[in-house]
């Protein structure tokens, strides 16, 4: 029994570490969806989980269309059952720069650029290798929730 007892406390105490760890470069979202804040960590994690990335390039505290996506469809069932399939990762360009860490935001000044991302919000599904497969900008209305589940899909379906 006290063997048993010391694992279980021991596999507790390396989860805990763990996500303490990962803490400082992922955030979880209320839907429990895990975002990446690190670039080449979600890269590695992509490469290591063989799965494609999603790049969400956002202005979280003043753009209305990034936050009209997040609400109206981030945060709804056609995206979070998708989103399981791909590493999240959340690139962000707040106006209080205090936000988002120093070092973070230099490197999403690399990939905006990169990866031509001149409009907010701006999607982009990236193979492991980080080779773009999909695009989309903007908050689309009612088309929003058709036009980006689409994409997902047939990104999927393209790397399959």
């Amino acid at each position: 029994m006290k063997l048993f007892t010391a694992i279980v406390c021991s596999l507790f105490l390396f989860c805990q570490l763990h996500a303490q760890k990962e803490g400082k470069h992922v955030k979880t979202d209320s839907h429990n969806l895990r975002w990446y804040l690190d670039y080449q960590k979600a890269k590695k994690v992509s490469q290591e989980l063989k799965k494609p990335m999603l790049l969400f390039f956002t202005g979280s505290d003043w753009c209305g269309a990034c936050i009209q996506l997040e609400k109206e469809y981030f945060s709804k069932s056609a995206f979070i059952k998708i989103a399981q399939e791909y590493v999240l990762v959340e690139l962000d360009f707040p106006s209080k720069e205090e936000l988002v860490r120093k070092d973070y935001i230099d490197d999403y000044m690399v990939l905006r650029k990169k990866y031509n991302a001149k409009a907010f919000p701006t999607v982009l599904l990236l193979d492991a290798e980080g080779n773009v497969i999909g695009r989309v900008s903007g908050f689309r209305g009612k088309e929003t929730k058709r036009i980006y589940t689409n994409l997902l899909k047939a990104a999927l379906e393209a790397i399959l």
